[in-house]
């Protein structure tokens, strides 16, 4: 089958997926119109057998969320159901289920990649996002999804190119930076949310009370705007000091369980959640988030790498050379209604 590319006329790989359409908001996908999305990680070998040498645990434990707000994506990309998922980045959407999930999650520099399709919640903060187990992987869709389209007005014209990422990676003269504290981006995208979600909400047929907002609009979303270009400044004089990428931590904590995570409201807790991934989307800037260790209840820990706008291959190949020095233990899915019938893993002293 020839798939050719709408754009340029030009073939291209084809990308089969099933997927189901969700209005994407808050850090948990706890509350979609087909239920909770469940994370894989807590039907995995690991995280059940660290239950049971703890005693935590007599029978099928609590399940565990994905992160949000495109859980669905990177349950499907953790459980190996498929190669690549995308979904949808206001402020972490993608980087935070990803960091939940034990998978690649990139954001693309603002501009980047169409959103054809896609009712963004902040016109001018979201962007497709990629979610897939490997950074290699992730370069290959990028590749594949980058470039301008006429049917998105916010996609660029610019001299990106597909690229692979070098197998042997030298990072002695790459420059990461650790932030020493974080802009208060939050409350920002708060204010800034109800005057740009009601573009693409007309379009879903949806009113809204104009007048509430027109009355604000001076209070809040101006001076949101004022602390959105100081978050930008900041990026801008960081990289121009010689850092070539910042590093954080993806979330707070690994993923909670679902009865832990619904005892505060889904706004709240994504106020928590988003805290290191708001101000790349703030900025526009590229970042990705990569799996390195499992915790101490052997669910995913993930690193954010914030990348300079339009430089994904050099975000993406120091994100590869991270990936290589950690070596990310690989899901090991084990379905089953009674954990202690689970075979025990031999280790060094009982081999």
């Amino acid at each position: 089958m020839r798939c050719l590319d709408p754009r340029s006329g030009q073939d291209t790989c084809c990308i089969f997926w099933h997927a189901t359409m969700i209005w994407g908001l808050w850090s948990g996908s706890t509350d979609g119109i087909f239920g909770p999305v469940r994370n894989p990680w807590g039907y995995s070998r690991q995280y059940k057998e660290k239950l049971i040498t703890t005693g935590q645990c007599k029978e099928e434990p609590d399940w565990v969320i994905t992160g949000g707000s495109s859980g669905g994506s990177a349950a499907a990309v953790a459980a190996l159901t498929c190669f690549a998922a995308l979904g949808s980045d206001t402020g972490g959407s993608t980087r935070n289920p990803a960091a939940h999930c034990g998978v690649v999650g990139l954001k693309p520099t603002y501009g980047l990649v169409s959103r054809h399709g896609l009712i963004p919640l902040v016109n001018s903060m979201d962007v497709p996002g990629i979610l897939t187990r490997s950074v290699d992987d992730a370069a290959t869709v990028l590749g594949v999804l980058h470039g301008h389209d006429p049917k998105d007005s916010t996609t660029v014209h610019h001299s990106f190119e597909s690229f692979s990422l070098p197998d042997e990676v030298d990072v002695k003269n790459i420059s990461i930076g650790i932030p020493k504290e974080l802009q208060p981006s939050t409350q920002a995208v708060a204010f800034i949310s109800p005057y740009e979600y009601p573009m693409p909400l007309a379009k879903t047929g949806r009113i809204l009370n104009s007048g509430m907002i027109d009355r604000n609009y001076d209070r809040y979303f101006v001076k949101a705007q004022k602390v959105r270009r100081l978050i930008a400044e900041d990026f801008i004089k960081v990289f121009n000091s010689g850092v070539d990428v910042l590093l954080t931590p993806t979330t707070l904590s690994d993923a909670a369980c679902y009865k832990d995570f619904i005892k505060e409201d889904n706004r709240t807790r994504s106020a928590q959640e988003d805290i290191f991934t708001q101000s790349a989307n703030m900025a526009g800037l590229p970042a990705v988030s990569i799996p390195v260790a499992l915790s101490a209840r052997n669910l995913p820990v993930s690193l954010q790498l914030i990348g300079q706008r339009f430089r994904e291959v050099d975000l993406l190949t120091i994100a590869k050379w991270f990936e290589q020095q950690v070596n990310f233990e690989a899901i090991d899915l084990q379905i089953s209604d009674n954990i202690e019938k689970l075979p025990k893993k031999k280790t060094a002293s009982t081999a």
